[in-house]
């Protein structure tokens, strides 16, 4: 497991070897020079304030593996575009990807989702298509304030999966 590069302000990739299976708390959090992240095949875990501030990071190659994304994470990383999801991702925690307001277009939330926290997706700005939360048989929850001030997104497209939907969800 990484443990910590915080603040290495020179750092502009990282490809992460297959025998990483998680990425610790505060691992690379303001390395703000950071543009592109390669996880590879063993990736199952990334911690909380993991990438957070990482402000140049535009470009994440998810794994088909993950199935944590843990709070905080990727917190204003504003130039971040878009996100392809594992399959297998079934947490994105509090706050993950609040204030990424450069991230455009539509986003999927895999069917193997059951729990979207708090401020997830909070003020998002930039999200301008459709949302689709996939659902699941199990259940999903999607937090408080999950999506709040998100208010350019065209389309809302909710599974029958959705058990809970949080105070706030999707207020603009």
């Amino acid at each position: 497991m990484f443990k910590k590069l915080q603040e290495c302000k020179n750092l502009k990739e990282i490809v992460l070897p297959k025998n990483v299976t998680s990425v610790g708390t505060y691992a690379f959090s303001g390395c703000t020079s950071l543009k592109s992240i390669i996880f590879n095949d063993g990736l199952e875990s990334i911690g909380n304030y993991a990438f957070n501030g990482c402000s140049s990071l535009s470009t994440i190659a998810f794994n088909d593996e993950l199935n944590s994304i843990g709070s905080y994470a990727f917190q204003n990383c504003t130039k971040l575009t878009t996100l392809n999801f594992s399959k297998k991702l079934a947490t994105i925690g509090a706050y993950a990807f609040n204030g990424c307001t450069g991230l455009t277009g539509d986003l999927t939330i895999p069917s193997s989702v059951t729990s979207i926290g708090n401020r997830a997706f909070y003020n998002c700005t930039g999200l301008n298509g459709k949302l689709t939360i996939e659902g699941n048989e199990v259940a999903t929850t999607i937090g408080e304030y999950a999506f709040c001030g998100c208010k350019n997104i065209t389309t809302l497209d909710l599974g029958d999966g959705i058990t809970s939907i949080g105070n706030y969800a999707f207020q603009n």
